[in-house]
């Protein structure tokens, strides 16, 4: 995350890794046998790369890891970098 992001600002919130940057950026949401990169304004991107999952409930949609192959670098760099352009003020 610090890669697209070197700003934002890591804390622990819900038991969970928070990025802030002008506002709620992303979180990482770790479960048993995957990892999901949770973007807040996630229903509000463009879901090019057909990683992003989840319905926008809150806005919110996300990425679910469950090995590397699942998702790419870059696909995780594009999202965050577009996630970053919403929360610009």
């Amino acid at each position: 995350m610090k890669e697209p992001a070197p700003a934002a600002r890591e804390s622990i919130k819900w038991r969970n890794l928070h990025y802030k940057l002008n506002g709620g950026l992303c979180m990482l949401v770790p479960a048993k046998n995957y990892i999901r990169i949770e973007i807040f304004k996630g229903a509000s991107l463009p879901n090019l790369s057909r990683s992003l999952e989840g319905t926008g409930k809150a806005g919110r949609r996300y990425i679910k890891i469950k090995n590397q192959d699942d998702v790419t670098r870059n696909d995780i760099r594009s999202l965050i970098k577009a996630a970053m352009k919403l929360n610009t003020p």
